[in-house]
């Protein structure tokens, strides 16, 4: 089994030094195996989303990295931000980071609940777009043909009736979180507050970055604000570059 893993790591290594792609045959001579075993492992490869072929059969690295890739980063990213939360004085109350992303239209985050005594408390979660600033960021953010299909799938969730009633109301939230940067939810409740900003990966909108606290002090959102204008620094230290895959 190991052994397997680790033939596993070395083809995925060198299809992905190879941006112009490569040929089973070239496979097994770059990595010294016989040509059925390749064979198998790279059929297994593709099946699991990890390697990919064109219409010559020349190997690539499949969309299944980029999802691990993906992952990567957003373990990465909470790790940064843990340590950001860690930095700021809450009195023993309770706060929440969460990195949002959207999959198949809808939104699922990675939350961190910080407790009274002081525990994060890690969980993954399905979010609703509309009644989370997480959403609004999305709206505004991501590329205009995204956001027209994300609102089409979407234009039907109760949670769009009960929160926003028409799509108007929205853009106007959606307008106000471009000229921000940031997005606050109009329908909050004075005890609570909850920001959110875009978290950008190689240019692209990688992510939504929400943090919510309660009950919030007067001075505590500029704040907060001052730390989320931080984040490409917090992004620099995610290396973004190829990582070789470790057996």
């Amino acid at each position: 089994m190991v052994q397997t893993v680790e033939r596993c790591a070395e083809i995925l290594n060198r299809v992905a030094d190879h941006p112009e792609g490569m040929t089973l045959g070239e496979v097994a001579e770059a990595v010294g195996l016989k040509y059925p075993t390749v064979y198998n492992l790279v059929t297994s490869l593709a099946g699991c989303g990890l390697l990919e072929k064109d219409a010559e059969n020349r190997l690539y690295p499949g969309r299944g990295i980029g999802v691990l890739n993906a992952c990567r980063l957003r373990s990465a990213y909470l790790r940064q931000l843990k340590r950001m939360a860690e930095d700021l004085d809450w009195n023993g109350r309770e706060h929440t980071l969460a990195v949002s992303v959207i999959r198949d239209f809808h939104m699922e985050g990675i939350a961190h609940k910080g407790l009274r005594e002081k525990q994060l408390k890690f969980g993954r979660y399905d979010f609703h777009l509309f009644d989370t600033v997480a959403g609004i960021v999305f709206f505004t953010f991501l590329p205009e043909q995204e956001r027209r299909e994300l609102m089409e799938r979407n234009r039907n969730a109760p949670e769009f009736r009960t929160c926003w009633g028409t799509e108007e109301r929205l853009r106007h939230a959606v307008e106000l979180c471009r000229k921000n940067g940031y997005s606050l939810h109009p329908m909050d409740k004075p005890q609570f507050a909850r920001i959110g900003v875009p978290v950008y990966a190689d240019g692209k909108l990688f992510a939504a970055l929400t943090w919510g606290w309660a009950p919030p002090e007067k001075t505590e959102i500029g704040k907060v604000l001052d730390r989320l204008r931080n984040l490409p620094e917090l992004s620099a230290e995610i290396r973004l570059e190829t990582t070789p895959v470790q057996a």
